[in-house]
């Protein structure tokens, strides 16, 4: 019998391998299991929470791009001819800042430069949107 794991540390990797007889199938597993308990490290495995933040993460940041290359293109080509589309306007700007706010939000805790990132763009497009919505 052969039991097999990679363990994903931080910076590396290890490959935990226990080979046994089949007749000493129970115990080759106890071994297994009592190796990768009692190993130490910080390891790279995110939690199913920690991949369904992430996943998030990226669907507001890919929707924040999205909805920002639509606004621009909408800027370019009706917003800068019609004046009565203010309303619109603020209501895009508004939107893709708050999709930066939940980027910022959901961003891991020891990323605060992105997390600073994405604030700032949201505070940018929320400051545009206002100015455009007093016009």
């Amino acid at each position: 019998i052969r039991l097999s794991t990679a363990v994903p540390l931080v910076d590396d990797s290890v490959m935990v391998v226990v080979l046994s007889p089949a007749a000493r199938e129970g115990e080759a597993r106890g071994v297994f299991r009592a190796v990768l308990s009692s190993a130490r490290g910080r390891t790279a495995w995110q939690t199913p929470r920690e991949r369904a933040r992430a996943t998030v993460q990226r669907a507001c940041a890919v929707s924040a791009l999205a909805l920002m290359a639509l606004y621009a293109a909408l800027a370019l080509a009706v917003f800068r001819a019609r004046d009565r589309w203010g309303r619109a306007r603020a209501a895009a700007l508004v939107t893709v800042a708050a999709l930066w706010v939940a980027v910022a939000a959901l961003s891991p805790a020891g990323s605060g430069w992105a997390s600073a990132r994405a604030l700032a763009l949201a505070a940018a497009f929320a400051h545009h949107a206002w100015r455009v919505r007093r016009r």
